[in-house]
């Protein structure tokens, strides 16, 4: 394994204080203003062309695709660099696991539009697909940027960042999260 320098395992600390007390706050319904409220914001399924783009974007996050996308971009990290790739599936099948671990404590349900779900899917918290992509990209970004100058490991981090957002704001415009949902799958 990568030593980890002091400011990632602070990152993550915090990241997993969020999202542990998301948890709670979401399972206690103490987080029902802030997804109301983030609704105003963001208008559910409001344009036909945005709707595609969602839709799209939403897709990368189902678990076939995104332990897909991860095999695909280990495999592509090892012939770059002739070693790691292993690190983003193991991303994947771990933001798969935390993911389905979390339905099982936290029951909020999906917002009302929202489309059908069975078993624990059916609960919302966290974001399954905004995990996800999140763990694939900060994985892969990780694997990169080992000896690459700090811009290219900047642009690594943004385009990361661009990516989990975007994963995030497309659950949201489908209606099949809530705010909460979302920035808990950003913090998983």
């Amino acid at each position: 394994l990568v030593r980890q320098p002091p400011q990632s395992r602070a990152a993550a600390s915090v990241s997993s204080a969020i999202f542990l007390g998301l948890g709670v706050a979401a399972r206690l319904r103490l987080t029902s203003n802030l997804n109301r409220w983030a609704r105003t914001q963001v208008v559910p399924k409001g344009n036909r062309n945005v709707t595609l783009v969602a839709k799209a974007i939403s897709r990368c996050g189902t678990p076939p695709v995104h332990l897909a996308l991860s095999v695909a971009l280990g495999l592509g990290v090892r012939a770059l660099r002739g070693r790691g790739g292993p690190s983003i599936v193991a991303a994947s099948l771990s933001a798969m696991a935390v993911d389905k671990m979390s339905r099982v404590a936290v029951h909020q349900k999906r917002p009302r539009r929202a489309g059908k779900h069975r078993g624990l899917d059916r609960f919302s918290y966290p974001s399954g697909h905004t995990c996800a992509m999140t763990a694939i990209t900060t994985a892969t970004v990780r694997e990169l940027s080992q000896d690459s100058s700090p811009r290219v490991e900047a642009l690594l981090g943004a385009s990361a960042i661009c990516a989990s957002l975007a994963m995030g704001w497309s659950r949201l415009y489908l209606d099949e999260h809530w705010i909460d949902d979302v920035i808990g799958g950003l913090c998983a």
